[in-house]
């Protein structure tokens, strides 16, 4: 659904930066855990 065109709030796109980069943080972890399950199958 498209985002309706509003002039920018800097506080929203603040949050909405944090939320990216809490998301990328989470989701190299996910994958270090996952690298580290396997390499536990595997030995």
């Amino acid at each position: 659904m498209p985002i309706t065109a509003r002039p920018a709030d800097p506080r929203a796109l603040g949050v909405l930066k944090a939320h990216a980069v809490e998301v990328d943080r989470l989701s190299q972890e996910k994958l270090k855990q996952e690298q580290s399950l396997r390499e536990l199958v595997l030995d």
